[in-house]
């Protein structure tokens, strides 16, 4: 799966059953770092996505308030 068709809810998915797998046992130290790099990978994919929805989340509150500004100042006057 490339990034393209990657969500948030399937890297947090995918993070889980890293972790899972963690817990049980581990055959040789090379799958470790494996695991680890990709639950790396994960981890920075599911921060910036949170980054970017909360920017977007930050715009539209924004905007509503500035909407909401230009209303109060239309029937003021």
């Amino acid at each position: 799966m490339n990034e393209h068709e990657m969500t948030y809810e399937l890297a947090i998915e995918e993070l889980r059953q890293i972790v899972l797998s963690l817990q049980g046992e581990l055959n040789n130290i090379e799958e470790l770092e494996d695991k680890m790099k990709r639950a790396r990978i994960l981890l920075r994919f599911c921060n910036q996505k949170i980054k970017d929805i909360k920017v977007s989340i930050d715009d539209i509150i924004r905007e509503i308030d500035e909407e909401s500004e230009a209303s109060e100042m239309g029937t003021k006057n």
